[in-house]
């Protein structure tokens, strides 16, 4: 909408430099989700895990099941999709603490710079 004819290629390209940025995860939304996602996925070698979602509704209920406590979701997009709804969604609910890998032990003992929660940013802002 807002990038007109050429939209489809620099959501290509953007994703081909988010997949080689090195993320653990990527939720893609909206109208290029899946071609957001599927780049994403070859830029990275498959590092990346990704997931695309039609809506923002669909996307939080989606991403409430893969945030840990700690985690960093930087939340990047157009106005028109809404995902300031969902950055509200997710302040507002507290991230269930999930075991730990049998691997993870000796990084589990080191203290967390945030712990209790997840840090949110959008527009520069953290979230505590």
């Amino acid at each position: 909408r807002e990038l007109g004819a050429t939209a489809e290629e620099l959501h290509r390209r953007s994703a081909e430099r988010i997949g080689r940025a090195g993320l653990d995860l990527v939720i893609a939304v909206g109208d290029f989700a899946r071609l957001m996602a599927r780049t994403i996925s070859e830029a990275s070698g498959g590092r990346t895990a990704t997931h695309s979602c039609a809506s923002t509704a669909a996307a939080r209920r989606r991403v409430r099941g893969l945030l840990k406590p700690g985690d960093t979701v930087l939340v990047k997009a157009s106005r028109a999709l809404g995902l300031e709804k969902l950055v509200e969604a997710l302040r507002r609910t507290p991230v269930p603490a999930r075991p730990r890998p049998a691997k993870a032990k000796r990084a589990a003992q080191r203290p967390q710079a945030r712990p209790g929660g997840s840090r949110f940013r959008k527009d520069a802002r953290t979230h505590r």
